[in-house]
Formats: C-alpha cells, sequence, structure tokens
C-alpha cells in the first residue's frame, strides 16, 4: 500500500509522523532526506527507531541504509539507553551490509548508544578486521566506550 504524499501528516504540525511516511512510502531521495529530518530531530525521534532499524535494514538503497545508520548515532547520543532497540539491527547492519559506510555508522551509531549496546562489543571486535578502514576505525573508537 502506498500513500500520496499530500496525504502523510503535515510537516509543520507532526515533522516526525510527516518523516516516518516518507520513509515508508517516498522515492529514494524523500526516504533519504526523511532519515536526514530524524537525525536532526534527534530526542523527539525516539519513536521513529523501529522505523529506522526497519530501514537500514531493509532499502534497498545503499544510501538511504547508510543515512539511517547516521540518523541513529545523533538519536542514541540523545536518547542513550532507551535506543536499546536499535541494538541488534545496528549489529546486523555492521555484520551484513555490503556498504562500507553503513557498516562504520553503525558502528559509531552503537557507540552513541553506550552501555546497552555492550553486547555488540564480539561483533564490534570482529569488525576490526573489516576490509574498510573507516569500519575499522569506527570499531576501534566503539571498543573504547564499550569495552572498559
Amino acid at each position: 500500500m502506498t500513500i500520496p504524499p499530500d496525504e502523510w501528516p503535515d510537516y509543520d504540525e507532526d515533522p516526525v509522523g510527516h518523516c516516518e511516511a516518507a520513509l515508508r512510502y517516498g522515492d529514494r531521495s524523500a526516504r533519504f532526506t526523511a532519515a536526514d529530518i530524524l537525525r536532526g530531530l534527534a530526542d523527539d525521534a525516539e519513536g521513529a527507531i523501529p522505523l529506522i532499524v526497519e530501514k537500514m535494514r531493509t532499502d534497498e538503497s545503499e544510501q538511504v541504509r547508510a543515512q539511517c545508520a547516521f540518523a541513529l548515532i545523533e538519536i542514541g547520543e540523545a536518547v542513550g539507553d532507551r535506543a536499546e532497540i536499535a541494538v541488534p539491527g545496528l549489529i546486523e547492519t555492521l555484520q551484513l551490509d555490503p556498504f562500507a559506510e553503513a557498516r562504520s555508522l553503525a558502528a559509531s551509531a552503537l557507540r552513541a548508544i553506550g552501555e546497552v549496546a555492550k553486547v555488540a562489543v564480539p561483533v564490534l571486535k570482529l569488525a576490526l578486521k573489516d576490509k574498510d578502514e573507516s569500519v575499522r576505525k569506527s570499531a576501534r573508537k566503539a571498543l573504547r566506550e564499550l569495552d572498559r
């Protein structure tokens, strides 16, 4: 089912609801922009975490997947352990996403979420051997925070 943009929640009245509709039903550009706006809304976007995780895991666009992981960094920094629901999806992205930027940002989001993301330490240690330097660097930073 697709809902046309003119039936989405009004951005001025409900920016999170508008962005959730764009993530669900928009084209690639709309989905990317929606994830970016949710990133900027940070703690106000806490309720959108499940959808952001879903799109990070399943969107056909690697740029949208990476932008969703980026949004989870900012949201994780804002809400901390209340973003725990994102941890399994971030671990999956770190392990399986073919796009290095998404893997790197997933490691950074785990760091941003903090203590409740310690379950990711074994996967972050494996990421130290990733073929991409940015993933290895993000994993090292996350481990400095989480593996104490």
